[in-house]
């Protein structure tokens, strides 16, 4: 019989073998030139520094046009692209330090990125100030910290869904002009994050969708944050609320939809006003039954005049909580009313009074228009 000892040897060795064989198959890529890595080769059709072993990067790393970072990298002070360059990253080690993109410079996302707390962003030069993130399929970039935008500078988005996913941490818009600017058919979505500076200089701007999932917007008393730059399209999903005393324009003449199982909600003291560009009536969508549109103390706001038609509102539920102000206009007819229903089962609106919930109308018409009364609780 064969000794077990000889027979757990040989299984071992098939498994050290695989393991061997799996390491080599993944390789990590630099520029040629100016790096401490282990077992490096030159690969001459490419002129890129391979490694199969991870690449620490003590200082930041310059880039130029057509340059890769591609495999297990740490850069450990971040990260400087040439102006105008188009480079690709497909880094698994997470980023420290400050990404500095030149102006008109393009990275090209392979996969997901992770930045650490200490990570931080610039954008241009002295006087131009834009650069994209670009990839060909959805990807992530994950937060390890707080992360600002700069002022006077502009991101631009060309990516099918680019997710920046806040993992609770805030994503604040510098003083003046901070731009997240989305191209047409493509997607943004700020997931889980406390979002901060947006206003009347800070913009997110179309035309691409904008979606906000899992998310805290802050907009301060006497500030108004106004989404209708390049008919930006917007999509709430999950939980999003809007709070800090400001005030929140819809003037895209595009779409803003409420997901399915999801509630966009306007915290005390907040206005929320429907006043979209073509002065359509139409152009808040509810996904189903289960969209929620709340005010908790806050102003709803969607004027009926200056040749604004008021809002009409089909499916979803209306939940009301404290004392809300419903304005509207002067003009007392249907046409520019606040609308709720459409006379039809399908296009019913549920209106939700919570405990202690109270509506004052400042001016207009609240017309309730659900074929059945019983969608009012």
């Amino acid at each position: 019989m064969e000794n077990k000892h000889l027979v757990t040897l040989r299984v071992l060795s098939k498994k050290l073998v695989a393991a061997l064989l799996m390491t080599s198959a993944v390789s990590t890529s630099v520029r040629a030139g100016g790096m401490d890595a282990y077992q490096q080769r030159t690969d001459d059709s490419s002129g890129q520094l391979t490694s199969s072993n991870p690449v620490y990067m003590p200082s930041q790393w310059s880039m130029s046009n057509g340059e890769v970072l591609r495999g297990f990298i740490r850069p450990a002070n971040g990260i400087s692209v040439a102006a105008s360059a188009n480079v690709r990253w497909g880094i698994f080690g997470a980023v420290s330090g400050q990404i500095s993109l030149g102006n008109g410079s393009t990275v090209n996302l392979e996969c997901d990125l992770d930045l650490t707390s200490s990570a931080s962003l610039a954008i241009g030069g002295s006087s131009i100030h834009k650069a994209t993130i670009a990839s060909p399929q959805p990807v992530a970039i994950h937060l390890g910290g707080d992360f600002s935008l700069p002022a006077s500078r502009t991101l631009f988005i060309d990516s099918p869904e680019l997710t920046l996913d806040g993992r609770g941490y805030t994503l604040n818009f510098a003083n003046s002009s901070a731009a997240l600017r989305i191209n047409s058919d493509k997607m943004l979505t700020l997931r889980n994050m406390v979002i901060n500076g947006l206003s009347g200089a800070n913009q997110i701007k179309g035309p691409g969708t904008l979606k906000l999932q899992n998310c805290v917007v802050n907009i301060p008393t006497d500030t108004t944050w106004t989404t209708s730059w390049g008919d930006v399209r917007i999509l709430m999903a999950d939980d999003v609320v809007v709070r800090g005393g400001g005030k929140y324009v819809f003037g895209s003449a595009t779409s803003l939809t409420v997901s399915a199982n999801s509630i966009l909600s306007f915290d005390t003291n907040t206005t929320f006003s429907f006043a979209p560009q073509d002065q359509s009536n139409n152009r808040l969508y509810m996904g189903d039954s289960t969209s929620i549109l709340r005010f908790d103390g806050a102003t709803f706001c969607a004027p009926g005049a200056g040749g604004f038609t008021g809002l009409q509102m089909r499916k979803g539920m209306l939940m009301l909580d404290n004392k809300v102000t419903v304005s509207n206009s002067y003009h007392h007819t249907l046409e520019n009313a606040i609308t709720l229903g459409d006379g039809t089962d399908a296009g019913e609106v549920d209106v939700h009074l919570n405990a202690g919930a109270s509506f004052k109308m400042n001016c207009g018409i609240l017309h309730y228009n659900n074929a059945n009364f019983g969608g009012y609780g």
